[in-house]
């Protein structure tokens, strides 16, 4: 398949639009929207997507400033690095300077970094969009629109996961790399350099994602950036040095944490021991009702238009291989593919439909089809056991409470010490007997 260098041509109609419809678009009012919402929402709602989302960010972030709470196994073998607990705790010693001692009004504060992700996600992402369709109009912001509003990314997005915090920061990568081939000497220097700072940061913030880092260094070489990669190599290093520097501080050893995780997930078995063999068509299902339908025709549109893989079906595509490979496999671990696989389809899809489909009135029916569908996902989500948290934080406001027993769910489906808010004994039994 060839690379060529330049970017694909804007259709000359992209942006046919009256000025009104323009501004009545504005991709301010939209990003803030699907940015505020979602993550609004989920810290209302409480509850958790998987037991990592308080046990491997608001647990130790709360034990930090607390010093008390759950210590997950990870924490007890140093499998973990402290970057995000430590932004985290942060947010807590905030909540106690300004008297907020609830820990639904913890939650809240901590939403802040989370928001600010999320928008740093949407703007990416229109900006991704913008440079193939047209700076402003309705093909620009429909196709940021199947991507913002795709059911996965409203489930996911406020919650504290490393899956969350790693997709918002790719998709900010991607679109640094992939503006370069626009960029000045100066201005390609700057997204080289915030590229490779962002990638590293998404390994930061997730191991896992590592795989997207070694896919996107080797499209730098077969696009033929190489000015850019040796920028994004810079900016990456920074970020290593940093980690390395932070585990010696936490850890007493430089680089002990991904040390750690390597040993654990891929050279020890422990993984497999512990947690089981999936078998290898295990995110086939996932794939066919989380994915929303329109990406797969948008992909192949996609590619066809720009002659080549875009830049976030190119990393998504050897991480989905890589995970499939890996005995251990949890349907989260996904959700930063399904991010990018949209992001390549989405300018694609608007493409074909403009360019396709004739009359206005099919091509309308068809992209509200297209944007509904993404929301197939929801009839498959799984049960976020917000009432179930909502009920323990109640169940300890009193100043009466002097322990709690949580029954069946077992220690890691309970809330920690975070949703407790207070020193008293916690209790869990994983059967209601």
């Amino acid at each position: 398949m060839s690379l060529p260098l330049e970017a694909p041509k804007v259709p000359a109609d992209a942006t046919d639009v009256s000025p009104a419809r323009t501004r009545r678009w504005s991709p301010v009012v939209a990003i803030a929207a699907f940015s505020v919402l979602p993550v609004a929402f989920a810290a209302w709602q409480l509850g958790r997507w998987h037991p990592d989302e308080v046990y491997q960010y608001l647990e130790p972030a709360w034990r930090r400033v607390h010093g008390f709470g759950v210590v997950a196994w990870e924490w007890e073998v140093g499998l973990r690095n402290w970057a995000a607990p430590i932004v985290l705790s942060w947010f807590i010693r905030l909540t106690e300077a300004i008297g907020i001692h609830d820990p639904r009004g913890i939650r809240a504060v901590i939403a802040v970094p989370v928001l600010a992700l999320q928008v740093g996600l949407l703007i990416a992402a229109y900006r991704y969009v913008q440079r193939r369709l047209g700076p402003t109009g309705w093909p620009t912001v429909f196709a940021w629109l199947l991507v913002a509003a795709m059911g996965p990314v409203l489930q996911f997005c406020g919650r504290t996961m490393g899956e969350t915090f790693s997709t918002a920061l790719l998709v900010m990568a991607v679109d640094r790399l992939d503006r370069s081939r626009e960029s000045g000497t100066r201005i390609w220097i700057a997204d080289g350099l915030w590229g490779g700072v962002l990638l590293g940061l998404s390994v930061v913030a997730r191991y896992g994602s590592a795989v997207f880092v070694l896919a996107a260094l080797v499209w730098l070489v077969a696009t033929r950036r190489f000015r850019t990669l040796g920028a994004c190599c810079v900016g990456g290093a920074l970020i290593a040095l940093g980690l390395g520097a932070l585990d010696q501080a936490t850890w007493g050893a430089p680089f002990h944490s991904l040390r750690a995780y390597i040993e654990f997930n891929l050279l020890s078995g422990h993984a497999e021991a512990q947690f089981g063999r999936e078998p290898w068509w295990f995110y086939l299902p996932f794939l066919a009702y989380w994915m929303a339908p329109w990406a797969w025709p948008g992909t192949v549109a996609s590619v066809l238009r720009e002659r080549r893989l875009p830049l976030p079906t190119w990393l998504a595509i050897p991480y989905v291989l890589a995970i499939g490979a890996t005995p251990h496999k949890e349907s989260r671990f996904l959700y930063p593919a399904l991010v990018l696989f949209a992001l390549g389809a989405a300018p694609g899809l608007v493409a074909l439909l403009r360019e396709r489909v004739g009359s206005i009135g099919k091509r309308r029916a068809l992209a509200v089809a297209a944007l509904v569908s993404g929301w197939l996902f929801f009839l498959g989500a799984p049960d976020f056991r917000g009432d179930e948290f909502r009920a323990y934080v109640r169940a300890t406001r009193s100043p009466e409470a002097t322990g709690i027993l949580v029954s069946g769910e077992g220690r890691w489906g309970s809330g920690g010490y975070f949703y407790l808010g207070r020193a008293i004994p916690l209790y869990n039994a994983a059967l209601p007997e």
